[in-house]
C-alpha cells in the first residue's frame, strides 16, 4: 500500500471489498464481523496491495457451508491472476482448488504433483481422494476402519 495515492488507495479498497462481497461493511470494525466476514476481510486486506503471491492458511476453517463455498470461489477466481499457496487439512478443498499440491508428512514432502495425478497413481479400488492421502501418510485400511469405529 506504500506508494499509493490516497485516492488510488480508496479506489483499491472499494474494488477489493466489492470482490470479497464486503462493500456494505466498509464502516464496520473487523472485531464486530462474523467469522466468515472476518475471514473475507483478512483476505481483502492482503489483496489491497495487489500481491503477485498470496499465502492462505486454512482459509475456510470454521466457516459455514455457504461462506466456505464463497471463499473457495474467490480463491479459484484469484488464482487466475496470482500464485496462491494454500495450507489446508481439507483434502477435498485442495483437490478442487489447487493446480499442484504437496502432501507433507512429519515435515517431509511425501508427494508433490497435480491432485489428479496423485489420486490416479495411488488409488486402489473405489477410494476417494482423502483415502488416498491417508494411505500416503501411512494409514492402512485397517487403521482407517478402526478410526471410523472409534468415531
Amino acid at each position: 500500500m506504500q506508494g499509493l495515492a490516497k485516492k488510488d488507495l480508496k479506489e483499491r479498497i472499494q474494488k477489493v471489498c466489492e470482490l470479497m462481497g464486503l462493500e456494505d461493511r466498509l464502516d464496520n470494525k473487523v472485531n464486530t464481523l462474523s467469522g466468515g466476514l472476518k475471514q473475507r476481510a483478512m483476505i481483502a486486506r492482503t489483496l489491497i496491495g495487489s500481491p503477485k503471491i498470496l499465502f492462505l492458511d486454512e482459509p475456510t476453517t470454521g466457516l459455514d457451508v455457504l461462506v466456505a463455498r464463497k471463499v473457495r470461489q474467490i480463491i479459484k477466481s484469484l488464482s487466475k491472476d496470482m500464485t496462491i499457496f494454500l495450507a489446508t487439512h481439507n483434502m477435498m478443498e485442495a483437490y478442487q482448488l489447487c493446480d499442484r499440491i504437496a502432501i507433507i508428512n512429519q515435515g517431509e514432502i511425501a508427494e508433490i504433483d497435480t491432485p489428479q495425478s496423485i489420486y490416479s497413481k495411488n488409488k486402489s479400488g473405489d477410494e476417494d481422494f482423502e483415502d488416498v492421502i491417508a494411505k500416503l501418510l501411512g494409514f492402512d485400511e485397517q487403521s482407517l476402519r478402526e478410526l471410523e469405529v472409534e468415531l
